[in-house]
C-alpha cells in the first residue's frame, strides 16, 4: 500500500515482506526515505484518513494480536490513538477524536488457543472498544480454508453493511454487520483474483486478478471490466492494487509484468495510456500533477514516472 498526504509532499508505505512490522515515509521534495518501526514481527496495512492522519493496522497473527494506531504523516512515530485487540480483551490509549473518519472495520484471524478463527473487528463509536463479529458464511463447506483466506473488507456507504473479499475468488460477500449474515453477493469478472477494495463515490473499483472492474453499488452489477495485465501464452499474470488519480478521476493500476502502470478511464473501461516505471510495480499513487510513485513487487524499491497530458492538435485558421 502507498498513501499520499494532503500536501502531496509525503508518501507512507509498507510492504510486509520488505519492511515487516515497519513503515517507510518518503519526502517527495527531497526524496529522503525514513523508516519507522511499529511492531516486532507481523505485517502492516496502512489506510488513509484525511490527508493529515493515517491508520496503521499491525497484524501479529502468531501472537493473537492486532494493534490499530492513528499517526500523522509529519510525525509517524507519535501514536495519537491505539487499540490493542486479542480474542479475549482490548486495550485503548490516546485521544478518541483522533479516529474521526478512519476505517472502523477490519478482518482479523486469531489462533485462539490453537483453533484458527476469523472475525470482523469493528471499532466502537467511542473508539475505546472492539466488537468481534462472526462470519458464519466463511466456512469449510463454502471455501477451502487452507487456500482461500480473507482478503479485504470495506464499509458500504450509508448502510450497516460491508463488502468482504476472499482469496482466489471473484465473488464479494455483502455482509450485514448487525445480523452477521451474508445478504448478497457481487460477482466480478470471474478471474479468481484477490480483490483489494476501493469505494469511489457510490462505486466499487477493484482488480480481479488481472482485470479492472467498476461496480455501481446501486445495481451491484459490473459496469465495465477490462483486462489490464496480459498473460504470456496460457499463463495469466496478475495486476497490482488499484489507486485513484483524483485529478483526472482515473484508475491507476500497476502492471508488474509490463513494468508500468495503466491509466484507465473507468467510465469507458479503456486504457488511456501507460506510464513506464521499470522493474515490477505492485502498488502506486499519483499526485495531482501526474507524478507516479510506486513500489517494486519483490524488492520494495521506489519507482517513479510521470503522467504526461495528451497534446491536443493546434489548428490555425486564416
Amino acid at each position: 500500500m502507498v498513501i499520499l498526504d494532503r500536501t502531496e509532499q509525503l508518501v507512507a508505505s509498507s510492504i510486509g515482506w520488505v519492511e515487516g512490522g515497519a513503515l517507510s515515509v518518503r519526502n517527495l521534495a527531497t526524496n529522503r526515505v525514513t523508516h519507522h518501526p511499529v511492531c516486532d514481527g507481523g505485517y502492516l496495512r496502512l489506510f488513509p484518513i484525511d490527508g493529515d492522519r493515517f491508520l496503521a493496522a499491525a497484524h501479529r497473527v502468531e501472537h493473537d494480536e492486532i494493534v490499530l494506531s492513528v499517526r500523522r504523516f509529519a510525525a509517524p512515530n507519535i501514536v495519537e490513538w491505539s487499540l490493542r485487540c486479542t480474542p479475549h480483551d482490548h486495550e485503548f490509549a490516546g485521544t478518541s477524536s483522533a479516529t474521526n473518519g478512519m476505517p472502523r472495520h477490519h478482518l482479523v484471524t486469531f489462533k485462539n488457543e490453537g483453533r484458527w478463527t476469523s472475525f470482523l473487528l469493528e471499532v466502537s463509536e467511542d473508539a475505546k472498544r472492539m466488537i468481534l463479529g462472526n462470519l458464519p458464511w466463511y466456512n469449510g463447506d463454502e471455501y477451502d480454508l487452507g487456500y482461500q483466506g480473507l482478503t479485504d473488507v470495506i464499509a458500504m456507504p450509508s448502510s450497516g453493511q460491508v463488502l468482504v473479499s476472499v482469496q482466489r475468488s471473484s465473488t464479494l460477500i455483502v455482509h450485514d454487520v448487525q445480523s452477521e449474515t451474508a445478504i448478497g453477493r457481487i460477482n466480478l469478472a470471474d478471474r479468481g483474483g484477490n480483490p483489494m477494495l476501493r469505494i469511489v463515490g457510490n462505486e466499487l473499483w477493484t482488480v480481479d486478478y488481472d482485470t479492472f472492474v467498476r461496480v455501481p453499488l446501486d445495481s451491484r452489477q459490473p459496469a465495465c471490466a477490462i483486462l489490464v495485465q496480459p498473460g504470456t501464452g496460457p499463463m495469466r499474470q496478475f495486476a497490482g492494487d488499484v489507486s485513484v488519480w483524483k485529478h483526472g478521476r482515473r484508475a491507476i493500476v500497476p502492471r508488474p509484468f509490463s513494468g508500468d502502470v495503466a491509466m484507465i478511464d473507468p467510465v469507458s473501461g479503456t486504457i488511456e495510456r501507460n506510464v513506464a516505471l521499470g522493474q515490477q510495480p505492485l502498488t502506486c499513487v499519483a499526485t495531482s500533477n501526474g507524478r507516479v510513485i510506486a513500489r517494486d513487487w519483490k524488492s520494495g524499491d521506489w519507482l517513479e514516472g510521470q503522467i504526461h497530458s495528451q497534446a491536443r492538435p493546434w489548428w490555425r485558421f486564416w
